[in-house]
Parts: C-alpha cells; structure tokens; sequence
C-alpha cells in the first residue's frame, strides 16, 4: 500500500484575550501552558454540563485542544520518534468531530431567524477558523486508514479512509470549496478510494466494495481499472442486480481496449438469455460510442458470429478490430470461426456425391472456405504460439480438410505433446464456438 508523508497541521498560537467563560478562559490556559490533557479534562464536561453560554466557542476549544495532541504526535513523525498511533487516531477523530459540532451550533440562526457565525473567517483569539482547521485536517485520514490497515484491521482501516473520501462534503465547506478539495489532491483521493474499494472486497462485504467504485472509476490512469471493474461486475453478480452488471461490463469493453475476457461475459450472458436482438442493439452501441477501440469492433463481431450467424456482418466488424490491431490474437482466430461456421452452416447445399457433375465445383468451394479460415488460424499460433489448447484443432481440422498431410502430422505431434486429446475425424463438420481469450 502506498505511503504517506506526514506533514504538520497549521495552528496559529493561542492568546488568552478573555475570559467569556470560566471554562474556555481556563483550558485556553492549559493549552498555552502546553497541558493539552487537563485542556481536555476542562473543556469536554462544559460540552455537555447545559452552563456553556458560548457552546459553539466550547467545542472549538475542544477542537483545538485534539488538534494540538495530533500536532504533537505529527511532530514525533517529523523527527523520526515513535508516534502513538491510537493517540493519533482517537485525536484527530475527536478534533474533527468538534469543529464539525462547533460550524454546525455557530451557523444556528438567532432569534431573529439569522445566522451570524463568529467562528469562521472573523473568529477571534482564543478561537480558530471552524473551516480552515477541518480542511487542514482532512489528510491525516489517510495515515489513520493506513496505521489501521498495517494492523490487520481492515474494518478499522476501512472506515478511516472513508471519512477522507467523504470529508470534503462536509456541510462546512460549499460546493465551490469541495470540490477544490477534490481536484487539488485527485490522484490521493482516487488512490485512496481504490483502496477502500479493495478492502471492502476483502471482507467479502458488497455494499462496502460498491460504495466508492464508481469514485475511484472517475479516475482517467488506466492503472486501477482492470481491478475494479472486476470487482463491480463480480459484486453485481453477488447481488443480483444484472443490469448493472450489464453496464457494467459494457463499460469494461470501452474503457479496456486490450482485455476481452468481458467480451467474453457478455457473449455468454446473450447467449444464456437467447437475447439476440439486444445483443445486436449492444453490439450498434458499442462501435457508435467507441469507433476507435479494438474490442469494441470485436464484440459486435462476436455477436454476429455467435449470436444472428451473420458471418459477413461479423467478418466486417471483425476486420475493423483488426484493422486497429493486426495482431489482435482473438480477432484473427474468430475470423477463421467465421469461415468455418458459415462452411457448416451451408454444407446442405454442396453436392456430396462424386458420381455428379457438380461434386467438384462444390469441393473447390469447400476448400476454398478452408483456404481462407487457415490464414487466420496460423496467424494465431505465430501470435499465441503456446496455446495450442486454442489453435490447435481448428488447424488439425484445416490441415486434414485440405489433405495437407504433412502439416496435419506436425499439429498431431504438438497436439499430442500438450496432452489435447484429438477428436474423431468425423467431428470436423461441427459448428466452431467463440474459444478462450488468448492470452
């Protein structure tokens, strides 16, 4: 897991200007004094005694006394002591959760129905600026989360780096400043959503691995994308919800040119659900949103190949996949299936009796179909040389069509070498399906 450099939270000193209250006069002396604990011991029962007059001043102080314990473990970082992480941790969460209270009371409108905070940018010493000290302090989630994880507590880990993914839309700061929260520190926010992402994963909890994936998809770096929308379109499954897992898997097409295992999903659950029309409006879809993205064309190939058996429709698509990607193993080796699939497809209408005029016109268009699959088939093995488990039998089928004996030997021997049982010959005439993704 990436780390973090700790760096030290901004607080102006603290001047002891009046006593409004006893209870704020005295834990700002504590904190000057640097007695950070009796501040604490001072401060926090006037939160909740009903006596506080300036409560919303009461739970700045507070604030401010939390943030100065978190200053002080930040401190030991910085000068390579050991720092008490629980202190850190317990610090920070209550520092937060009282500038949090002391916005939230301050911005209360008076009797007169109007809201005169004190405690922002006018707020006077002993006080500090509700906003500023909550945005300063939002980053030191991330070390929370990671103290946490390096523990083993994922759960802990977990909520930590989600209350730094959501602080920025804290009712204290607008939309204008959130947002600039977001941007200037984007690549942490979307690092640190990828993480929880994944920790909600591993504790095998979908609402959890759901609640910031789209989040951390937001991010235009390729370097996450393949983990997460594996983990969306599995979390979908889990949850049954399928047409998310359909948009989801769409998604994956255009967003990851160079995978197809997707393609592959998506076939199967056209197939499954014998969902031909939509199949082909997905595969329309596909190509009109991503012209330029290989696995796009070679989705909407495969659907006409596999799906309405259109084998010149799958052939144009297929080309154009190829067209991007010469070397797009898959593309080559289904633009063989095509050949052959639309040979089968069509074997009713060739003559099969030698003794008639037509039977060689008829085995030359044959062959002729077998001659055009071969190109692609052996483009394959050049470009996935050690998968015969792919390319293997369709040569064999191609070879012995053909009555090329010499290169039906040569795929016998590697056949045979990889363990691939070889089927009868009488099995040569059967329809071709989608194979594997290679690899």
């Amino acid at each position: 897991m990436r780390k973090f450099l700790l760096m030290a939270i901004a607080l102006a000193p603290i001047c002891s200007a009046f006593a409004q209250n006893s209870a704020i006069y005295r834990a700002d002396e504590k904190i000057n004094d640097g007695k950070l604990q009796e501040a604490a011991q001072i401060i926090e029962p006037a939160l909740t005694s009903g006596k506080t007059k300036n409560l919303a001043g009461a739970y700045n102080i507070a604030g401010i006394t939390y943030a100065k314990m978190l200053q002080a473990e930040i401190a030991k970082a910085a000068s390579k002591q050991p720092l008490d992480t629980n202190l850190f941790i317990s610090s920070l969460d209550k520092a937060v959760k009282y500038f949090e209270q002391s916005y939230k009371l301050d911005n209360q409108p008076d009797e007169k129905g109007k809201v005169k905070p004190k405690l922002e940018a006018n707020a006077e010493a002993p006080f500090q600026n509700n906003y500023k000290m909550l945005g300063d302090m939002i980053s030191y989630y991330r070390y929370a989360g990671q103290f946490l994880y390096n523990r083993g507590d994922h759960k802990g880990a977990y909520e930590k780096f989600a209350r730094y993914l959501d602080l920025p839309k804290d009712p204290i700061f607008t939309k204008q400043q959130s947002d600039s929260i977001y941007k200037s520190a984007a690549e942490d926010y979307y690092q640190i959503a990828y993480f929880t992402t994944m920790l909600g994963y591993q504790m095998k909890d979908d609402d959890l691995a759901m609640k910031y994936i789209d989040f951390a998809l937001q991010d235009t770096a390729k370097t996450n994308k393949h983990d997460l929308f594996l983990i969306k379109a599995q979390t979908c499954l889990n949850k049954k919800d399928t047409a998310t897992w359909l948009k989801t898997v769409k998604e994956a097409i255009q967003e990851l040119p160079d995978e197809s295992q997707y393609v592959q999903n998506l076939l199967y659950y056209y197939n499954v659900k014998h969902l031909n029309d939509e199949a082909v409006a997905t595969a329309q879809d596909l190509v009109a949103k991503a012209g330029n993205n290989k696995n796009a064309w070679y989705s909407a190939g495969c659907i006409y190949l596999n799906m309405s058996k259109d084998y010149t429709k799958a052939r144009e698509y297929l080309q154009k996949a190829l067209d991007i990607d010469p070397n797009f193993a898959d593309a080559n080796y289904n633009m063989g299936v095509s050949y052959v699939n639309e040979l089968i497809s069509k074997k009713d209408q060739f003559v099969t009796d030698p003794r008639k005029p037509q039977y060689k016109t008829d085995v030359e268009k044959v062959k002729e179909y077998y001659r055009k699959a071969l190109v692609y088939f052996e483009k394959t093995r050049e470009l996935a040389p050690n998968q015969p488990q792919i390319w293997g039998l369709s040569l064999k089928n191609i070879y012995y069509n053909l009555q090329m004996k010499d290169k039906e030997k040569e795929i016998d021997k590697v056949l045979a070498d990889s363990g691939i049982v070889v089927p009868d010959a009488s099995d040569y005439g059967k329809t071709v399906n989608v194979k594997k993704t290679v690899q």
